[in-house]
């Protein structure tokens, strides 16, 4: 941060050492003049790497119970790692797709100015230009459900919170006969290859975002919390859709590790596994109570002999 003198920068560290204690800072110059460095304590980036997982964890849950897997698990393992058992999935590619995926939307009206955002249409190389100003986005959506519009084609109805309604409302009403495009977001992951930490080969990823035009429509009417998302190639990925929404959006990009597939050879040899365990326990168990009956046994029948003792007389 760059001041405009001495007087400036100490009245900044004043009211950052009051209002921001999950910085430090130091002073330093830059464009000749006075400036702060500020970075954020190890205390403040743990607090928040556990609130993404804390979020994730949660929407990884939400996610795997739309999917509806019987007695599924999802469990934090470390400081960032998340792990997800999903008992009787068959399609593992489907579950990584859903799971994965870090998907939102942005309501945005299309620029009338030139002063807007250059996107690109989903699967097309057209483009169009959207307005910066954010209508509303997947944030505010509450339910998310499949359906059809009027030409047959998949779509997903939306019902929007009451803060996103009452902005949806608004823009249609003042923006009639106006196009209002809608943008689907998704964090992406590349793989770049692999690098060896402690003799294991830990794969590393790029992180990187798209922002597509996936409908671009004229407002016929005035609608506010209730209304429909179209433009989908497919019943899946409308279906996709919906379900990510219901679910809500990851609060951080998230990358696979492992994955491990447990077939059923291997499951009937864990169940013997454990049936043996259990009857070898069992059988200790017994060898164990019968040598305490038979110690008990020669105990009492130690008990139960009289003492005989012998006298001599002595004529």
């Amino acid at each position: 941060m760059i001041l405009a003198d001495e007087d400036h920068r100490d009245a900044a560290t004043t009211w950052f050492s009051r209002n921001l204690n999950e910085f430090t800072r130091s002073n330093t110059t830059a464009r000749n003049l006075p400036a702060i460095d500020l970075t954020l304590t190890e205390e403040a980036v743990t607090a928040m790497e556990d609130y993404a997982i804390k979020q994730n964890q949660t929407t990884l849950s939400n996610r795997v119970n739309e999917i509806g897997v019987s007695e599924p698990l999802v469990q934090r393992q470390g400081r960032n790692r998340i792990v997800v058992e999903l008992p009787g999935e068959q399609d593992t590619a489907r579950a990584k797709n859903i799971l994965g995926k870090s998907a939102n939307l942005e309501y945005r009206m299309e620029s009338q100015d030139g002063s807007g955002e250059l996107y690109k249409f989903k699967d097309s190389n057209a483009t169009a230009m959207l307005s910066r100003d954010i209508i509303v986005t997947g944030e505010n959506v509450v339910n998310a459900n499949v359906t059809y519009d009027e030409n047959g084609q998949p779509s997903v109805s939306v019902t929007l919170d009451s803060a996103g309604g009452a902005r949806m409302g608004q823009n249609t009403k003042n923006n009639l006969k106006k196009r209002m495009g809608v943008l689907f977001i998704e964090q992406k992951a590349e793989l770049l290859g692999y690098e060896t930490v402690n003799g294991t080969q830990v794969p590393q990823y790029r992180n990187y975002e798209t922002k597509e035009i996936i409908s671009l429509a004229t407002i016929q009417g005035i609608f506010s919390s209730q209304f429909q998302v179209t433009g989908l190639d497919s019943s899946e990925e409308a279906s996709e859709l919906a379900l990510l929404l219901r679910a809500g959006a990851l609060a951080a990009p998230m990358t696979f590790v492992e994955e491990r597939t447990v077939g059923p050879s291997l499951g009937a040899e864990n169940i013997q596994t454990g049936l043996m365990s259990v009857a070898i326990g069992f059988g200790l168990v017994i060898l164990f109570m019968l040598g305490l009956a038979t110690r008990e046994i020669i105990i009492n029948s130690t008990k139960r002999n009289p003492t005989c003792t012998r006298t001599r007389t002595r004529n």
